[in-house]
């Protein structure tokens, strides 16, 4: 069943380890969990491709530059693998990519600091290949606030209206992950096309910051959108977001002054950080995860709005690998997700809409 699937995944962060020079996506990479022998191995057609710019750069200028180093080291991994992946900007390219037997590359920016302030970027991004727009990371911006920082326009900003407009003008679609429930209802609000949030999950069953409420995931059906799903822990399991919330309450001192120490360097703090997680194990007294909770996420979003509006966003490659359920630790293991959903008694056709169908349906409709 799962092979005949088109399989799609709203959210990769492995650039930033390409960029690092740490994996290859040609082969299968001891460390992480993207590259292309993984991604035949689960049967995953489609991947939406983070080109995040560390906040860092907005304070030296250099955000909107950092990103299209990043775009670059993209493009250039997909032309060196150009026989199993290429880059799809509308559903025509993405038809035609699939029937080639290639896996669909979509990009995508994490943080809308990224356009540097200027509304041309917009195109000027799509152009190079990126079709989805978060407005924000962790940080508010100059087009809305984040989940995980001050609110300073009490949603989205002017320019950030302009912004969500000029996305539905050009074919891109707007993300809401890591924006604050306000500027998540707000972009709704505004946009003419549907919008998504790519990697999240449930807010009523873990009271993480970073997961969708009620109210957001109807905002965003509303629009035709899907809430995608994402496969760590923290945001799946109250258990573990307690855990790990004690861990850095205990550990705020030393934490702070890894981040501290390395504040330039995205790569020796990323790493630095890791280390530290392994060092100290938080997760002892936590029951470990399996893909079924994962489900019961979407088994919410399915009572609330429908099951045309639920998706999948895995994170792999943002955060530590223990972090995520142990029979979910890379994209090898994508099938036993459909065989979590076929268990739970979702129909054929559900399923094809849950694993990668909604994520089409609204790369279509934002692109044509």
């Amino acid at each position: 069943m799962h092979r005949d699937l088109i399989v799609a995944d709203a959210h990769s962060d492995v650039v930033l380890w390409l960029e690092a020079g740490l994996v290859d996506l040609a082969v299968h990479n001891s460390e992480g969990q993207t590259d292309l022998p993984r991604l035949r191995a689960g049967g995953v057609d489609v991947v939406a491709f983070n080109l995040w710019a560390d906040p860092i750069y907005i304070p030296q200028g250099r955000a909107a530059s950092r990103t299209r180093h990043m775009i670059d080291v993209w493009r250039a991994a997909i032309a060196r693998n150009h026989d199993q992946i290429a880059i799809a900007r509308t559903k025509t390219e993405l038809d035609r990519i699939l029937a080639a037997g290639k896996i669909a590359a979509i990009g995508k920016i994490e943080g809308s600091h990224s356009l540097g302030g200027h509304l041309r970027a917009v195109k000027a991004y799509k152009q190079l290949g990126v079709s989805i727009l978060g407005l924000t990371w962790h940080n508010t911006n100059a087009l809305a606030d984040a989940c995980c920082d001050q609110a300073k326009w009490g949603g989205l900003s002017a320019f950030g209206a302009r912004v969500v407009r000029e996305a539905n003008r050009w074919g891109v679609i707007i993300d809401t992950a890591h924006a604050s429930d306000a500027a998540a209802l707000a972009a709704a609000a505004v946009s003419t096309k549907p919008i998504i949030c790519s990697h999240t999950a449930v807010r009523a069953l873990t009271a993480h910051r970073r997961n969708v409420s009620d109210e957001v995931i109807r905002a965003i059906a509303r629009t035709g959108g899907v809430v995608h799903i994402a496969a760590i822990n923290y945001l799946l399991s109250a258990a573990w977001s307690a855990a790990i919330d004690t861990f850095h309450a205990a550990h705020t001192t030393e934490l702070e002054r890894i981040r501290e120490q390395y504040k330039d360097d995205w790569l020796r703090r990323t790493m630095a950080l890791n280390r530290f997680y392994d060092e100290h194990d938080y997760t002892a007294d936590v029951q470990p995860l399996t893909v079924e909770r994962l489900i019961d996420h979407i088994d919410y979003v399915v009572a609330l709005v429908g099951v045309d509006h639920v998706g999948i966003g895995s994170d792999f490659d943002g955060v530590p690998h223990h972090h995520f359920p142990a029979d979910l630790q890379d994209y090898s293991m994508f099938p036993r997700i459909t065989e979590a959903l076929v268990r739970r008694g979702y129909t054929w056709v559900d399923i094809a809409k849950i694993m990668g169908g909604n994520f089409v349906r609204v790369f279509a409709q934002a692109t044509q």
